[in-house]
C-alpha cells in the first residue's frame, strides 16, 4: 500500500491552528509537499513528460511543465506551485522569516486547490521540439505577469 500524500493537507490543518512558530513553518512545508506529490503523480499517470534539462530539480521540473504550458489554467497552476514552493523554502530555511496565521492558511488553502486542480488540468508536457527566443520571451513574459 503505498502512501497518500494528500494526507499531508490534512496534517498541515492541524500543524498551521498551533501558536508555535515551528508547526506553523511545518504545515507550510507539508501542505507544499501534498501539492507537488499531487502534481508528480498526475503527470506520471498522464505520461506527462518533463523537460531534462531541470532532471538536477525535480521540483523545478515538476511545476515548469505547467508554467510553460500553452493553457492558461496550467500556467495558473504552475505559477501558484512555484510561490507555494517558494513559501515552503523560506519555512524550511529561513530563521528570520515570520509566518502569520494568515499566511499559513493561504499556502494551506493554495495547497488544496493545486491537489484538486492538477488531476483536471493537464499540461502538454515537453515535446523536444527547440523553441525559438520570441517564443521563450513571451514564455517569460507570461510567467512574470503570472497570465
Amino acid at each position: 500500500m503505498s502512501f497518500d500524500w494528500g494526507l499531508y493537507i490534512d496534517l498541515a490543518n492541524e500543524l498551521g491552528g498551533r501558536p508555535e512558530e515551528s508547526a506553523k513553518r511545518t504545515a507550510v512545508s507539508r501542505a507544499y509537499y501534498a501539492a507537488f506529490h499531487a502534481a508528480s503523480a498526475s503527470l506520471h499517470m498522464n505520461n506527462i513528460k518533463t523537460d531534462p534539462k531541470f532532471s538536477h530539480n525535480t521540483h523545478t521540473k515538476v511545476w515548469n511543465v505547467y508554467v510553460i504550458s500553452a493553457r492558461k489554467d496550467c500556467r495558473r497552476i504552475g505559477a501558484k506551485g512555484m510561490r507555494l514552493k517558494n513559501d515552503r523554502r523560506e519555512a524550511d530555511y529561513k530563521a528570520d522569516s515570520v509566518f502569520a496565521l494568515v499566511r499559513v492558511q493561504e499556502c494551506i488553502n493554495a495547497a488544496r486547490n493545486l491537489v484538486t486542480s492538477v488531476g483536471v488540468n493537464l499540461p502538454e508536457g515537453f515535446s523536444g521540439i527547440p523553441t525559438s527566443p520570441i517564443a521563450d520571451a513571451i514564455r517569460t513574459i507570461r510567467q512574470i505577469l503570472r497570465i
